[in-house]
C-alpha cells in the first residue's frame, strides 16, 4: 500500500469517526429526554397527523386525560395515588391510541357508536378517579377500591360491540 492510499483510508476512517460521534450527540438527547407514554398528552401532530379524526368523541377523551394529567402533576412526586394516576393514564392512552384507529372506520355507524360510549364511559371513570383521589388527599385515606374495576369495564367496552 503507497502513502497516498493510506492517506485516504486513514481520512475515510477519521470522516467515519467525526460521522458516528455526531450521530450518537445528536441522538443522545431523544433517549435521555423521553417521557412515559402514559404521560403524552392529548394527539400530537407528529403521531397523529390526520386531525380530521379528532372529532367529538376524541376531544373528550382528551378534555378526560388532561383532567386526569393534571391532578397527577399537582401531586408531589411522592403522593401514593400518582401511581394509581399513572396506572389509569397508561390504560387512557392505550384508549386513545385504539380510538384514533377506530374513528378511520368512519363507514361503520356501530365502529362510531362504540367510539361514543367508549369516550363517554371514560369521562365518567375520570371523573370519578379525581373526585377520589381529591378525597383522598384531603383525608390521607387509601384511593377507593373501584380503579381496577373501572378500568376493566373501560377494556370490556373496548372489547365488547353492542354492550353497555
Amino acid at each position: 500500500m503507497d502513502a497516498g492510499s493510506l492517506s485516504k483510508l486513514l481520512a475515510l476512517l477519521a470522516s467515519l469517526g467525526v460521522a458516528v460521534l455526531l450521530l450518537w450527540l445528536l441522538t443522545r438527547h431523544d433517549r435521555r429526554q423521553q417521557q412515559p407514554r402514559a404521560l403524552l398528552a392529548g394527539y400530537p401532530l407528529g403521531e397523529f397527523p390526520h386531525r380530521d379524526r379528532i372529532e367529538a368523541p376524541l376531544a373528550s377523551l382528551c378534555e378526560s386525560q388532561a383532567s386526569v394529567l393534571a391532578l397527577f402533576r399537582q401531586l408531589p412526586p411522592t403522593h401514593s395515588a400518582r401511581a394509581h394516576l399513572f396506572v389509569f393514564l397508561g390504560e387512557l392512552r392505550t384508549f386513545m391510541d385504539d380510538a384514533y384507529v377506530l374513528a378511520a372506520l368512519r363507514t361503520s355507524a356501530e365502529a362510531q357508536s362504540r367510539l361514543v360510549r367508549l369516550a363517554r364511559e371514560v369521562r365518567r371513570a375520570a371523573d370519578q378517579l379525581i373526585e377520589s383521589t381529591q378525597e383522598h388527599a384531603r383525608n390521607n385515606d387509601g384511593l377507593s377500591a373501584g380503579l381496577e374495576w373501572r378500568v376493566e369495564v373501560m377494556k370490556a367496552l373496548a372489547r365488547d360491540p353492542g354492550e353497555t
